[in-house]
């Protein structure tokens, strides 16, 4: 499979269920350049297609996937030496997770031992020398009870419920006996539990 064709693939496997106009949105390209380079080639002239950097850059951020694996899907593996990784754009990622683990007293050890990585793959994460998966962002996330906006530097606040705080739906919530019950299993549950609860939250927003 040529490289064109193996990035297109894998693009149109991150983008998953969003349509090509909310691809469009978080990514700021062209629903028609999206739609190109998931094919593999222009519609305009039918000719093999390579995203520049900078592209796959902004799509990595988009989808929360891996910058490094996106320049190999792209056939720019012989060169990844001579480019310069996002590592300072992940900066302040692995600090932000550096000091959750902080603060919950936890080895690096223990904590790559949760995300089922070796010790030193994980240090290298905290050290900003390599960019995490989107999966291991959410399990980072999940880990912590923090959002993964919040690993990424998009919000200043740690919990989720922030931006619903004072609602209706929070008042009743809180004063439901089972959704307190609810919350205190919750906070108890394993990473693998946790990604069931969201994959079951996914399949009832989809509907």
């Amino acid at each position: 499979m040529e490289s064109n064709e193996r990035l297109g693939a894998l693009l149109k496997e991150l983008r998953g269920k969003r349509s090509l106009r909310d691809a469009e949105k978080i990514t700021g390209l062209s629903y028609t350049y999206i739609s190109d380079l998931e094919k593999g080639y222009r519609r305009s002239n039918k000719k093999p297609i390579k995203p520049s950097i900078d592209t796959l850059k902004r799509i990595s951020k988009a989808y929360m996937y891996s910058y490094t694996n996106l320049l190999e899907a792209a056939g720019y593996i012989d060169e990844l030496e001579k480019i310069e990784l996002p590592n300072d754009d992940f900066a302040e990622t692995a600090k932000r997770i550096a000091a959750l683990r902080e603060e919950k007293n936890l080895s690096l050890s223990e904590v790559a031992e949760q995300l089922q990585l070796d010790e030193s793959t994980y240090s290298k994460i905290e050290d900003a020398k390599i960019e995490p998966t989107g999966m291991i962002l959410k399990k980072i996330a999940s880990l912590y009870y923090v959002s993964t906006d919040y690993l990424l530097g998009l919000t200043d606040s740690k919990n989720w419920h922030s931006q619903i705080e004072g609602s209706d739906f929070v008042k009743s919530f809180e004063e439901s006996p089972s959704a307190q019950k609810f919350v205190s299993e919750l906070t108890e549950s394993n990473i693998k539990d946790l990604e069931k609860l969201e994959q079951l939250w996914r399949v009832m927003h989809e509907k």
